[in-house]
């Protein structure tokens, strides 16, 4: 090519430059053509790299291959190893090379083995799931929920046991006054219907004033009807008749007529139509506030083997109460006391004495009501649920929601910023805790509210964490039987290329040599499970410490720059490596007059970026930019500081911030971990939060971790530590979406990182579905983009 004069291209149109660029090419391998065009130089070159591949160890023809850069002569890394892959794809002998290569001289298998660990289901009526050696997962009733696999994306719920609430006590009798008519619990349950059905009563004795009007009308059989509910047995409870008969429509009818009598007994004259309807037919009760524990936790039993009872500490304290209601009410707190251990038992929390005789608190995970004040203000738990469905669907902050709390009350009695923080960070820690099974979380007794977050945070994890419930997690979302290449076959399903997906149009087959698989057991041997997981980066940056190498959080988020460990470099220049003094407290760089200069430069030109001056500087540079320029991008020019440019100058005017959140859930939605990446999604930090995530859970890795680059990420992993467990426990394959642009030049990721092969290779994920012809098609068996939906 060398050899050729250059076409003078650079100023002709797009269509005018490619056909420049091939003529090179052709002209570079020697090919003439009479009247080339576009799409004859295009065929020509084509067809003479396919009837020459060792044109691929030319460096100059490599792109042309590749699409990337010439290998050095240095030593490999996984990009080498990728170059090398690629550079195959038009050979069709079959020959490997690089990771590839590795994965089939170790004889790794295309698709992963089955699971047998225990998992608990997430169903109301299903056990727990159990595929051990002993049991066969094809016939056992236990498995008939992972036969119908699924695609759903439903996000779970914890897995909570549910009980009736007949046997809440086993053992226990059910204790019914023995009264001839109705049980006592029914009749006080009818009385508070009777209260609400006053309105009803009014509306019919206004529609009797007018002339002729039946004597019952069409409100009077609302009034029936509603009684008529009362009085219908629930489950689960006692029957509501002593005698046995059911005598509800009798007593309903009765219970009408009599309905006016009722409330003039009760005080209220229902005839008097002049007069307003009462707020309310009763005063509503005093709130009490106290423990629902009954006995000692920290104290070991006595004598006759019985656990030490609570006692009163102090006198009932008056206390301020948020409602349901967002009323201000008062009540009456009484607080539980251990004459042992000097424990004190409060609604919300447990407070003790440890082994140093210092005073720590245990939580209760699940009150009724949460002090936000030292000063006797408590808000109850429905309000704090109202306060996270705000923050998560309006983005409402605490100053907002504590603005929008006193609005709607209109009391003297005000809800301050501070209370609707402490709510959201008492409230929020309890959710997190119970979430992570985390029931015996304990921190320094009544502590503020940053020091609390500190502690919760300390224990779920502050740069990742992990779920230890997903690590035995089972949904027909994520987890399926095991199937084999003969199940395919014997469903029907018409297998096709290598590089074929299923839902999407096929390619130009490329012959390669493919693994072996796993062997299908023997008929009645058990066959385990296959799980899937998904990962994916979200931008969802914080600060952190203005040095680069720092991944420490900051001290101070309002207007703070270094971490804790960096504070004293407040004193030092901000211009690296500087190292001078600052010339007073507060400012950012030393007195060098070349230093001042530039930060008054930097901070002018950042603090004009305002949002229609960004949209100005996008708008300009998109006019300016050429044909390769992909999205909207901003490029503020900075000036230079001596010799050093702009943009290369190194400072800590602002804190840095990371670059993402990695997170790990399983195909149905349900989270595992996350971490944190600080400069880049590179593959060794995710590789790293993989390895923390599964590091005390080693036997419960996922069969498939769907990821958006997991081609490099396997191909780092084999150029790491070809011995890697990662590489024979669980197969990294490509998101549906991501892999259109991975499938067309890599065979390493069509090989092993296909997220629904059509060969039969990975035929845990196919499903063989029939349309309304009759005819087998393939579908992907989970959902791989529920990572982009958290």
């Amino acid at each position: 090519m060398s050899g050729t004069e250059s076409t003078p291209y650079t100023s002709l149109p797009f269509h005018k430059k490619l056909k420049a660029e091939l003529q090179a090419i052709a002209d570079a391998m020697c090919l003439s053509l009479p009247k080339p065009t576009v799409v004859l130089l295009r065929k020509e070159i084509q067809t003479h790299m396919h009837a020459h591949p060792e044109l691929a160890d030319d460096p100059q023809f490599l792109p042309l291959f590749a699409h990337r850069t010439a290998p050095n002569v240095a030593g490999k890394n996984s990009g080498d190893k990728a170059n090398e892959e690629v550079s195959q794809v038009p050979i069709t002998s079959g020959a490997i090379t690089g990771a590839n290569r590795t994965l089939i001289q170790r004889g790794v298998k295309t698709d992963p083995p089955g699971q047998f660990a225990r998992l608990s289901l997430n169903e109301e009526s299903g056990p727990a799931l159990s595929f051990t050696p002993q049991d066969d997962g094809d016939e056992s009733s236990d498995y008939q929920f992972l036969s119908d696999s699924g695609t759903g994306n439903e996000s779970p719920s914890p897995e909570i046991e549910k009980k009736s609430l007949a046997n809440k006590q086993p053992g226990a009798k059910q204790v019914r006054v023995p009264l001839p008519g109705i049980s006592i619990h029914k009749a006080f349950y009818v009385l508070s219907v009777i209260i609400s059905l006053y309105p009803l009563l009014r509306l019919h004795l206004n529609q009797r004033r007018q002339p002729h009007q039946p004597s019952q009308t069409a409100w009077t059989k609302s009034i029936v009807g509603i009684l008529r509910g009362a009085f219908k047995l629930e489950d689960n409870y006692p029957p509501i008749w002593a005698s046995g008969l059911d005598s509800g429509d009798e007593y309903s009818v009765r219970i009408s007529d009599d309905l006016a009598g009722l409330f003039m007994m009760l005080g209220f004259n229902p005839y008097n139509l002049a007069e307003p309807s009462p707020d309310s037919l009763f005063t509503a009760p005093r709130l009490v506030l106290c423990t629902l524990r009954l006995s000692y936790i920290f104290c070991p039993p006595g004598d006759l083997n019985i656990v030490p009872t609570l006692r009163r500490r102090v006198e009932p304290k008056i206390v301020w109460v948020l409602d349901e209601r967002l009323h201000w009410v008062e009540a009456d707190l009484v607080i539980a006391h251990c004459a042992s251990c000097r424990a004190d038992y409060f609604p919300d929390r447990i407070t003790y004495k440890d082994n140093a005789g210092a005073r720590r608190q245990q939580l209760e995970l699940s009150p009724a009501f949460l002090r936000v004040s030292k000063h006797g203000v408590w808000v109850q738990r429905q309000i704090a649920l109202l306060q996270e469905n705000t923050i998560h669907r309006f983005h409402a902050g605490w100053s907002n929601f504590a603005e929008w709390v006193n609005d709607s009350t209109h009391a003297k009695r005000k809800f301050t910023y501070r209370q609707s923080q402490r709510l959201f960070i008492e409230h929020f820690s309890r959710r997190l805790l119970l979430f992570h099974s985390r029931h015996n979380f304990s921190c320094e007794a009544h502590p503020s509210t940053h020091r609390l977050a500190d502690a919760v945070r300390a224990v779920i994890g502050a740069n990742g964490g992990v779920l230890d419930k997903a690590m035995t997690h089972g949904c027909k979302g994520c987890t399926h039987l095991k199937r084999y290449r003969s199940d395919l076959i014997a469903e029907g399903v018409v297998l096709g290329g290598d590089q074929d997906i299923a839902g999407m149009e096929d390619n130009p087959t490329v012959a390669f040599i493919l693994p072996p698989q796993q062997e299908a057991p023997l008929p009645g041997q058990p066959r385990g499970y296959v799980r899937m997981a998904v990962m994916d980066g979200k931008v969802i940056p914080h600060q952190k410490c203005a040095l680069d190498e720092c991944d420490g959080p900051l001290v101070n988020y309002k207007d703070g720059r270094f971490c804790e460990a960096h504070l004293n470099l407040r004193g030092v220049c901000g211009i690296i490596p500087c190292g001078l003094a600052v010339r007073h407290t507060g400012a950012l760089t030393c007195a060098t007059p070349a230093h001042i200069q530039w930060e008054r430069q930097y901070t002018a030109r950042f603090s004009r970026l305002t949002f229609p001056g960004l949209r100005r500087v996008i708008r300009r540079q998109q006019g300016l930019a050429d044909d390769a320029t992909r999205g909207p991008t901003l490029h503020v020019s900075l000036p230079p500081l001596g010799d050093i440019p702009g943009d290369r100058i190194v400072h800590t005017f602002q804190a840095k911030k990371i670059y993402c959140l990695q997170t790990v859930q399983l195909a149905c939605g349900y989270p595992i971990g996350w971490g944190k990446c600080y400069r880049s999604e590179s593959t060794p930090q995710v590789l790293a939060i993989l390895n923390r995530i599964w590091e005390a859970h080693p036997n419960s890795k996922p069969s498939f971790i769907a990821y958006d680059d997991a081609c490099d990420l396997l191909r780092h992993i084999i150029t790491q530590n070809p011995d890697d467990p990662w590489i024979t426990s669980t197969k990294f394959i490509v998101d549906a979406w991501h892999y259109i642009g991975h499938r067309a030049t890599d065979i390493f990721c069509r090989l092993w990182c296909n997220p629904a092969p059509k060969n039969g290779s990975q035929p845990d994920l196919i499903l063989g579905e029939q349309d309304a012809n009759g005819v087998n098609h393939q579908t992907r068996a989970f959902n791989t983009e529920t990572a982009q939906r958290i």
